[in-house]
């Protein structure tokens, strides 16, 4: 297993985690706004993560973001310019896991070799309105893209992780909010090596998928 936080490493030795809240007026519906968030990130070279997350004790979707610490300033700034009156928040990291539930993971890929994120934006509302169906105590679910820039675009992980109280009910959850993405399919995992990626932020070659920061905002847009 690789060294948490390893690929943050060269950049700065601490990566930090922080809830985002952004008002309601820009929620599930400004991706250009979030286009414009990402290619300065994306030209400023800068290594991040996003999850979108409902935890096992509420419906209500978290926003998070985690990133090397030194970069936070330079991420908090063009953030706030894009979408105004967005909060950041440093946090420790959450549990997104109950003792004895039934897990399920995966990544997504492209369908095909021709496949591109344009037209997913409302795959992503229809994902996000998915997680937020699950039960209200014993049921989590996140969706996480991991973004490493690159020569031509950003190469990125993208990532979903559901837990429920059986095993049918988390291939469920994983299932309906896998199948929102319309060019993109999930490849399910099954070892804890890919835990321990997810919990954190580990990026991972053999699950890679490249896009540029206008594309990455059909995927993911707060």
């Amino acid at each position: 297993m690789q060294n948490p936080f390893q690929y943050f490493s060269r950049h700065l030795e601490r990566v930090q985690l922080f809830t985002v809240k952004t008002p309601t007026v820009f929620r599930m519906g400004y991706p250009g706004k979030a286009a414009e968030f990402y290619d300065t990130l994306e030209r400023s070279r800068i290594p991040f993560t996003l999850e979108a997350a409902v935890h096992n004790f509420g419906k209500e979707i978290a926003w998070y973001m985690a990133m090397p610490i030194s970069v936070y300033p330079l991420i908090e700034h063009n953030l706030k310019k894009a979408l105004p009156g967005t909060e950041m928040y440093a946090m420790h990291d959450y549990n997104l896991f109950s003792v004895g539930h039934a897990v399920e993971a995966g990544y997504l890929v492209p369908k095909n070799k021709t496949t591109e994120a344009s037209g997913e934006m409302t795959a992503f509302s229809r994902m996000a309105k998915e997680l937020s169906t699950v039960e209200l105590l014993g049921e989590s679910a996140s969706f996480q893209v991991i973004s490493k820039p690159e020569k031509r675009g950003s190469a990125m992980n993208m990532r979903l992780v559901t837990s429920a109280n059986t095993p049918f009910r988390a291939r469920e959850v994983f299932d309906t909010a896998a199948q929102s993405f319309k060019n993109f399919k999930a490849v399910r995992v099954k070892n804890e090596d890919f835990i321990d990626q997810f919990s954190y932020h580990i990026f991972e070659p053999k699950q890679k998928v490249v896009l540029q920061g206008g594309e990455l905002s059909q995927i993911f847009h707060f």
